[in-house]
């Protein structure tokens, strides 16, 4: 792609900020998938570049999603650019 990504959580959204230099200046948040979280909301959100594939356009992320007290899953992502 071209660009540096940077993902985070923001509530229970996926919001991504691109830049062409690491130092930025990096684009408004964009939105780009809603967590699904129950009793609290989700964390732990681990990009995966090593499973990249299309040159950065198909990025793999996962996060915890708590379900009870104590009881947590692991939510993998697939998400793909257009181009």
């Amino acid at each position: 792609m071209g660009q540096y990504l940077a993902f985070y959580i923001k509530g229970t959204m996926i919001e991504c900020r691109a830049a062409f230099e690491p130092q930025g200046p990096w684009s408004a948040p964009m939105q780009v998938c809603q967590c699904l979280g129950e009793t609290a909301p989700p964390h732990s959100l681990v990009v995966h570049p090593e499973l990249e594939t299309g040159g950065g356009r198909v990025q793999y992320l996962t996060y915890v999603r708590p379900v009870a007290t104590g009881v947590s899953d692991i939510r993998l992502i697939q998400l793909r650019f257009l181009p």
